[in-house]
């Protein structure tokens, strides 16, 4: 059975990856800004040998990063975060990460 919390990180994924890849509420050059800041975070989540990348998705939106998937600790977690934070142009991280196992 799935804890409430559960349910609502699931139902944000869901929704972030359905709404994330269209952009036409974006500001002019907005989304092409995320578009890069998402790549840049997602090469330097890749650089980092210690992270399960394959299974970290990482989505941009307004100059917030949403981190979501599985990590094999929260130690793996909080280090992609703050990768992410670590990027230029970057306002707020949301990370919906989960550790294997933990489902």
């Amino acid at each position: 059975m799935f804890s409430p919390f559960r349910l609502s990180t699931l139902a944000l994924g869901v929704l972030l990856s359905g709404s994330l890849g269209a952009c036409s509420t974006c500001p002019s050059g907005a989304c092409a800004a995320d578009t890069a800041m998402q790549t840049q975070v997602e090469s330097r989540i890749d650089a980092v040998p210690a992270l399960d990348n394959d299974d970290i998705n990482v989505q941009a939106q307004h100059r917030v990063v949403y981190l979501s998937g599985l990590v094999d600790t929260m130690a793996e977690a909080h280090e992609a975060a703050a990768i992410a934070r670590q990027q230029q142009g970057v306002r707020q991280v949301v990370n919906l990460l989960q550790e294997r196992g933990n489902w």
